[in-house]
């Protein structure tokens, strides 16, 4: 039975995993009419992906979920581990920097979670605010002109659907049916090493606060902790090893691999939860934008699991993308600012791809050089405390940028101490909002855009402006004034001016996703003007410095 419909959205999601949701949740946040289809029938009921890097933590307290996150997860990650045999080559803690948030603020911590759970919060979620996965909904293709996307589903019963919407993403995975038919390429290559995965549990006497890896000539053994004695198996298998990605993987194999490559007696693996096998791809599309249609997460960019970078990665690319669609569909914001999604979040990507790529060729290589390589020269430098910090800032993605993007302006003196750019993350800290304690992430999950500014003489006409626009102006001030011109946040424990370095006069622009759009030292309301007509329509934008 063949049924033609039509139904209009302002933007169809397609795929339901962690990336599509998450971009579900922030369109919903900001009152976007949207639909999410799916072709599963249910959610994934495996781990996949384990790790949320303490970036994904705080986009996650921005939409107000984290703490169930935390609730359920594992976030007692110490230390990784690096042996050849019973020798211990490298024990490198993980411990975030203690100026990475301010008192009782949002902590930067890496959380071990399954992406069953990951999934099954954010759907529900999802849910309890009013909308629901649309399931057993295949995408058969789409078409794009000026004004819409017609894009055709088929239900299980064979019934069509033809979805008229404005913008539509792809969140459909490495095998996005929309990138193949937008052609979109996806360059890029397969790693020659194999891998065998197994979630299990073992008895054994390490320390399960912490993730171990073994070095032998057949291959890297890593175990990863996620809780009450259960660990994720990743075991390279021999390079020159003849058996096939299709064999079965047992639990067997995987107790006798453990046998040869760790070199601990009494270790028992048992009670399988998955066991599976793969290859690792890095790949990524040549553009994240085609007119109307978007590809966001895995449908982007694929790449080595090491460092748990995907699922960061793709949550940052719907973050990215919802406030800039929200304000072209709401604001009359003009269509350049959906171009700064591909110019904000493709350097990004390859970052990752090129880094997770390099990381796995030294982590995994047969090379005696490159091995030696690893072990005399990369370890000791990664063993110092300088590099100990500048690497948990890099996996983390709590230094990823956007600075020098077209959308990040920062107007400041040449010997600044201003920590805190444009461009940059916005480190969460607690002010006193009217008597009561308010997260710099609350206050934007709740306002959107946000304006902070310290006393000047424009503030007044500033604030003025930006309350006219929708964006809610805050006086930020070590006490409250009687007379403020602005709502004032009273930097409570002075952790705003240890952290962001902003004293005296300032303007800081926080947008949506958390990231600072500009800075000006001393707030002028022409380039002010300038700046807000990229992101607001250009007849708002004038009213609003007129009145």
């Amino acid at each position: 039975m063949r049924d033609a419909t039509s139904a209009d959205t302002e933007v169809l999601i397609a795929g339901a995993g962690p990336v599509g949701l998450a971009l579900a949740l922030e369109l919903q946040r900001f009152g976007v009419r949207f639909r999410i289809v799916e072709k599963k029938a249910q959610r994934s009921v495996t781990s996949k992906a384990l790790g949320l890097q303490p970036r994904v933590s705080e986009v996650f307290a921005i939409l107000g979920i984290k703490d169930e996150f935390h609730a359920r997860g594992f976030s007692d990650i110490r230390a990784v581990n690096f042996r050849s045999g019973a020798k211990r080559l490298l024990r490198l803690p993980i411990r975030p920097p203690p100026d990475q948030a301010g008192h009782d603020a949002c902590q930067p911590r890496m959380l071990i979670i399954p992406q069953s759970d990951t999934e099954e919060i954010l759907e529900r979620t999802l849910l309890a605010r009013g909308q629901a996965v649309e399931r057993r909904r295949e995408l058969v293709g789409f078409e794009q002109s000026l004004d819409e996307v017609r894009t055709r589903t088929r239900n299980e019963d064979g019934g069509e659907e033809a979805i008229v919407s404005k913008f539509l993403v792809s969140c459909e995975g490495a095998h996005s049916v929309i990138r193949k038919q937008a052609g979109f390429s996806f360059a890029g290559t397969t790693m020659p090493m194999r891998f065998l995965l197994a979630d299990v549990t073992i008895d054994w006497d390490l320390p399960e606060n912490e993730v171990h890896a073994w070095f032998h000539r057949d291959g890297v053994f890593g175990a990863l902790p996620f809780g009450a004695q259960k660990w994720r198996l990743i075991i390279e298998r021999a390079h020159d090893e003849a058996a096939s990605l299709d064999d079965e993987v047992t639990l067997s194999l995987v107790q006798q691999l453990a046998a040869e490559r760790i070199a601990q007696s009494g270790v028992l693996i048992r009670d399988p939860v998955w066991l599976s096998d793969f290859r690792i791809n890095a790949r990524m599309v040549d553009r994240f934008r085609d007119r109307r249609v978007f590809v966001a997460g895995d449908a982007a960019h694929i790449h080595s699991p090491l460092g748990g970078q995907g699922i960061a990665t793709g949550i940052q690319d719907a973050s990215n993308l919802a406030w800039k669609l929200s304000m072209v569909l709401r604001d009359g914001a003009p269509d350049s600012l959906l171009d700064t999604f591909d110019d904000e979040r493709k350097p990004i990507a390859h970052t990752v791809l090129r880094e997770t790529s390099a990381a796995s060729n030294l982590v995994f290589t047969m090379n005696p050089v490159l091995r030696f390589v690893r072990e005399w020269i990369v370890f000791p430098v990664i063993g110092t405390a300088f590099a100990q910090r500048l690497l948990f800032a890099k996996v983390s993605q709590l230094e990823m940028n956007y600075r020098g993007r077209s959308l990040s302006v920062h107007s400041d003196a040449i010997f600044s101490r201003v920590q805190v750019r444009a461009g940059d993350r916005t480190p969460d800290v607690v002010f006193k909002r009217g008597g009561e304690k308010a997260s710099l992430f609350q206050l934007i999950g709740t306002f959107g855009m946000i304006a902070l500014l310290g006393p000047g003489k424009n503030v007044g006409k500033i604030a003025g402006a930006f309350s006219a626009l929708g964006v809610r102006p805050f006086l930020v001030t070590p006490d409250v004034t009687s007379t403020p011109p602005a709502e004032c946040l009273e930097d409570l424990y002075g952790d705003f001016a240890r952290l962001y370095g902003a004293r005296g006069p300032f303007l800081y622009l926080v947008r949506p996703d958390g990231h600072v759009a500009l800075f000006q030292r001393r707030p002028e309301p022409r380039t002010l003007f300038n700046y807000l007509k990229k992101i607001r329509a250009s007849e708002a934008v004038k009213r609003a410095f007129a009145s």
